[in-house]
């Protein structure tokens, strides 16, 4: 499904309200988890869902329907206070993660090719380039760390701001193995990236890795 027949039938509405048929929501999905604006739309939507099933929990009195049917009442629903957002917004998030989940399963079925990317440590002076083109869905990011053991903690930051991108603690990797960091390309913008692993057990180990995006 390409961008203009996602916003053309709704897309976004009918996936939250489980309204598409399984082949379009299969789709979508593809399209939606490399999409910014799609993605938007699916937060945004399943947050007026999320928000008016709290209303009407709450006691609120639901909308009539009307004669232009579903997308007429989430219109509807968007005119309304917004109520019980920390439960609305654990049902969004609630919804988003067991859809990408879903389609991280059905890949695991079928080959996909993806291009990982080296990341030489600062010490090395040398700046690996990150095509998200050739990325695809997701970036995957290796990188070695010489006498890490047990768990180490990773974190993703854009190199002008310190914007978080991702972090995360993870085991590290075995001997003669890389550690492996994997982002969904939509994390990622053209710019300049800090990988920082620190080990957890020893508080002065660390790795550092700057890499470019374009």
């Amino acid at each position: 499904m390409d961008h203009a027949e996602a916003k053309s039938s709704h897309a976004a509405e009918r996936y939250i309200l489980k309204e598409l048929p399984a082949d379009d929501a299969d789709r979508f999905e593809e399209h939606f988890f490399t999409c910014p604006e799609c993605a938007a739309d699916v937060r945004h939507v399943a947050q007026i869902a999320a928000s008016a099933g709290e209303g009407r929990m709450s006691g609120a009195a639901a909308p009539e329907a009307h004669s232009s049917g579903w997308l007429e009442t989430l219109r509807e629903w968007w005119r309304r206070p917004v109520v019980g957002l920390s439960a609305a917004a654990a049902i969004l998030w609630l919804t988003i993660l067991c859809a990408y989940q879903a389609r991280e399963l059905r890949h695991q079925f079928k080959p996909v090719a993806t291009a990982s990317f080296v990341l030489l440590p600062d010490a090395r002076g040398v700046m690996t380039t990150v095509s998200l083109q050739e990325a695809g869905p997701v970036v995957v990011l290796e990188a070695d760390l010489p006498g890490a053991s047990a768990d180490v903690r990773w974190d993703v930051r854009a190199a002008s701001t310190s914007e978080l991108v991702g972090e995360e603690i993870a085991p590290a990797p075995k001997a003669g193995a890389v550690f492996k960091v994997i982002l969904p390309s939509t994390y990622l913008s053209a710019g300049e990236y800090v990988l920082t692993v620190r080990s957890v057990a020893n508080a002065g180990q660390s790795w550092l890795f700057h890499f470019k995006v374009v």
